[in-house]
């Protein structure tokens, strides 16, 4: 009976240290993707470069390369390969116009009018895209 309890008790220790504890807060891992939109018709020898965006309901699907920075604006990135990718946007997605020394915000529409030949730079925070930018 007391070699059962001892096992019991064993048991329900392990168990305790095996199951994985719960965080209370979420972690929000920014990371920010970059390249250049040139269309399919625009040749460029320079990587990154995008061939299309969609803008889709809560979407943006892209299809080309980008680099990866976790960092905004630094010189430490890793190339990701030409591929489809699909980004969530929300109502709380911003849309940004860079100039040399500013940022200027504005709606989307006017951010799609502005979108060739621009270098673009999405902001992602857990999995969603909170601000689009681009930038001559």
């Amino acid at each position: 009976m007391k070699k059962t309890v001892r096992l019991f008790i064993l048991a329900m220790i392990l168990l305790t240290l095996i199951t994985p504890m719960q965080t209370s807060a979420k972690s929000s891992k920014t990371v920010y993707y970059s390249s250049s939109y040139v269309g399919k018709y625009y040749k460029t020898e320079t990587p990154p470069k995008l061939r299309k965006i969609i803008f889709k309901k809560n979407k943006v699907i892209t299809y080309g390369s980008f680099y990866l920075q976790k960092k905004w604006n630094t010189n430490t990135y890793k190339y990701c390969r030409s591929k489809k990718r699909v980004f969530k946007i929300t109502k709380k997605t911003k849309y940004y116009l860079i100039d040399e020394d500013e940022h200027y915000r504005c709606s989307l529409k006017e951010f799609k009018k502005y979108l060739l030949n621009m270098a673009l730079y999405i902001k992602v925070r857990n999995g969603k895209a909170v601000a689009l930018m681009i930038s001559p």
